[in-house]
């Protein structure tokens, strides 16, 4: 609950919550510091408050006292208490005799013995099934076919209040009932002999085997040959035929929530399964570890290596190169994810060594598909799509929608920062294609891909919306690594855009998730951009500890995507932190290490960076570096900051919403009409720039655009 809360802070949701009080013996912190959240106690009823309601619910005011005082000293305010022991009242003659169990669990399980034995007896085996039941599955661990006195004796126990009929079934042709609570559920299954247990969960999973819907019931049959087992080991019994059967439910309940995206539960099952398997033959013990080390992964548990590491020694020693393929290159994503260039790049080396020599398989089509993107986020736009469209010839060939709509997102992202004209469609026919096939994993990539080439090509709005939708997606998908993905992945247009407010939360949470659950490969955009809040804020110490530990985590993910802006960003903030020769330091290394056509990959920071270019005295280099002709609205723009043609680089930018980038040019410029003594020119340019620095609290800004209408 706390997890969804956390995340699902854009949708209007109500969640409300009962849990007794020892709840916060375990997490004292409970609920608190969450926005618009509240916790209400309630009191046990008073005396008063009880004996209204005992007359209320038998329908006449006034019971014998003595009875009612000891009633009311066993109930302790509990609703539930009284409105069984009324039950019980009614189904019993005599009142003034009757015996008052001290529980409410007693209360019940004395109503359940003065039950007659066919209606007990019934109760116990609905209480199998769970708290909704159906007459056939009940009839099925009675051992009998006949339906007709046990549609008469549930009747009779509807109008007992111990179950309800629901007016809809989830099984066709079969009337659905349920417990009237979970507490009268509860105490009937209690009441089953543990050795009688075992044979009553295996007839109740036969009989939803005889349903024919593997798929759909996977979990409740896995749930209740894992019972009989648990109980018949308990109860000393043979579990040889049981074991096998109980095995083969938990592995199809775990295949069935992998396919559904239920990664935790197929972990869960995964790990039963090889409980239960522990002299298996290699080939699977290996079969087993390798869904367990998949499933470990995409469940987004903390240290999921071990697994997947464990899953590459058993598929080798089983001479399984194709699938040990496949888990190195999952090892590489998550290495990558995680801001490790280095031991990204060594993983997806093994991953494409195993299966170079291999044939045409799904698992090969996965392999080169994981290479592809690693080659393209590396910068090798050319390898990355060559190896891509491989990957996308062998995933037609074999009919792996999947692995072609993930492919298909690489190829298209690769051309587009190639400048290919037909890059972008790619990526959205891919987008199309994992919508469809509810990919969800590739469809946060084809959204967060059209948002980075959105927000390149200077449609901030359209970059806005699509880093949006993917977060809506990833929230769907239920992982806390694709949200932890999506959510930082937003920081540097927030900027741009002027939302500082979210711009700061969002920035400090990836850093916070950063301290406690690992590095991330957005880690330098939260750093950075943190650093340039920090900045105009007035907070320089606080910015300058952000880039510094920024380039750590740039420089460690070996992204030309991500390191390229990041030491335009840190020339901006040691500049305006007076640190120049370190500032010089950055530009260098960006100007040495940045090819004319990449360029294009710092967006939003190639016109930052121009600003400081004449505080560090390398105007004239740098438009040199950045080249004549047409770029990107972001070169673009930078080269007309450095031509002095603000009112060029503000007609761009304004209408896209660059409110924060056009400020800044806007305060350049007021300057600049301020040294020439155009008072009333600066001013009309100073005044947006003015009020968008109060807005966000840019109190460093602020303050040199009112010392310059002072002057």
């Amino acid at each position: 609950v706390d997890h969804l809360i956390d995340w699902a802070g854009s949708v209007p949701l109500l969640v409300v919550c009962s849990a007794r009080p020892e709840l916060f013996e375990r997490r004292p912190g409970w609920g608190g510091g969450k926005s618009n959240a509240v916790t209400i106690s309630l009191s046990p009823l008073s005396d008063n408050e009880t004996a209204r309601l005992i007359g209320s619910l038998m329908g006449r005011p006034v019971v014998e006292a003595e009875l009612q005082q000891q009633l009311l000293s066993r109930a302790g305010g509990n609703p539930l208490f009284t409105e069984q022991f009324v039950q019980m009242q009614a189904e019993q003659a005599g009142l003034d005799t009757l015996s008052l169990p001290d529980s409410v669990q007693g209360i019940v399980s004395a109503r359940l013995d003065a039950l007659a034995a066919p209606e007990k007896q019934l109760l116990q085996d609905a209480a199998v099934i769970g708290k909704v039941f159906w007459p056939s599955a009940v009839a099925a661990l009675a051992g009998t076919a006949e339906r007709s006195p046990l549609e008469e004796t549930l009747h009779h126990l509807e109008r007992r209040q111990f179950v309800r009929r629901e007016r809809q079934s989830s099984i066709s042709g079969e009337t659905q009932y349920a417990f009237q609570h979970i507490l009268l559920r509860d105490v009937a299954y209690g009441q089953i002999p543990r050795s009688v247990r075992a044979g009553k969960h295996a007839l109740a999973a036969r009989w939803i085997q005889s349903l024919g819907r593997p798929d759909e019931n996977a979990e409740m049959l896995a749930h209740h040959y894992m019972s009989a087992l648990e109980f018949a080991r308990a109860a000393g019994q043979d579990t040889g035929t049981l074991a096998a059967d109980a095995r083969d439910a938990i592995i199809e309940a775990a295949e069935r929530a992998s396919a559904l995206n239920a990664h935790a539960a197929a972990v869960r099952f995964y790990r039963e399964a090889l409980a239960l398997s522990p002299d298996a033959p290699g080939n699977y013990h290996a079969d087993l570890l390798f869904g367990l080390a998949m499933a470990t992964s995409r469940a987004g548990e903390d240290e999921p290596d071990e697994v997947l590491e464990a899953g590459v020694t058993a598929l080798l020693a089983v001479d399984d190169r194709p699938r040990a393929a496949v888990l190195e290159a999952e090892i590489s994503r998550l290495w990558w994810e995680r801001g490790d260039g280095h031991r990204s790049a060594e993983h997806g080396a093994r991953a494409n060594d195993l299966v170079r020599d291999e044939p045409t398989s799904p698992d090969k089509a996965i392999v080169l598909s994981g290479l592809a993107r690693l080659l393209m986020l590396a910068g090798s736009l050319e390898m990355g799509a060559a190896a891509a469209e491989d990957a996308l010839a062998m995933s037609e060939t074999l009919g792996l929608a999947e692995v072609h709509a993930d492919v298909l997102v690489t190829l298209g992202t690769a051309r587009a920062f190639a400048n290919h004209p037909e890059g972008p469609s790619e990526i959205r026919r891919a987008l199309g294609l994992a919508l469809a096939g509810n990919f969800l994993a590739t469809a946060i990539r084809a959204y967060s891909n059209l948002g980075t080439l959105a927000e390149r090509d200077g449609d901030l709005r359209a970059s806005v919306s699509a880093a949006q939708q993917a977060e809506a997606v990833a929230q769907r998908l239920g992982s806390w690594r694709a949200l932890r993905w999506t959510r930082a992945n937003r920081v540097g247009v927030l900027l741009a855009t002027g939302e500082w407010e979210e711009c700061a939360e969002t920035a400090d949470e990836a850093v916070s998730q950063s301290e406690t659950l690992g590095p991330h490969y957005l880690d330098a955009e939260a750093y950075l951009v943190r650093a340039l809040l920090r900045l105009a804020r007035g907070r320089i110490d606080a910015a300058v500890e952000d880039q510094v530990a920024g380039m750590v985590s740039a420089r460690r993910a070996k992204d030309p995507q991500i390191l390229y802006s990041k030491l335009a960003w840190s020339a901006c903030v040691l500049a305006e932190a007076g640190q120049l020769d370190d500032s010089r330091e950055m530009l260098d290394e960006l100007i040495r290490t940045v090819s004319a056509d990449e360029i294009d990959l710092l967006a939003y920071a190639a016109p930052e960076v121009a600003l400081v270019a004449e505080t560090l005295g390398r105007r004239e280099e740098l438009l040199l570096w950045l080249g004549p002709g047409l770029g990107s609205v972001w070169t673009n723009t930078a080269r007309a900051i450095l031509d002095h043609e603000y009112d060029a680089a503000l007609s761009t930018l304004e209408p896209m919403g660059a409110v924060y980038l056009a400020s800044l040019i806007r305060l350049r410029a007021g300057e600049n009409l301020v040294q020439q003594g155009r008072r009333e020119e600066a001013e009309a340019v100073l005044q947006p720039a003015i009020t968008f620095f109060e807005s966000v609290a840019a109190t460093r800004y602020l303050r040199s655009a009112q010392a310059l209408l002072a002057a």
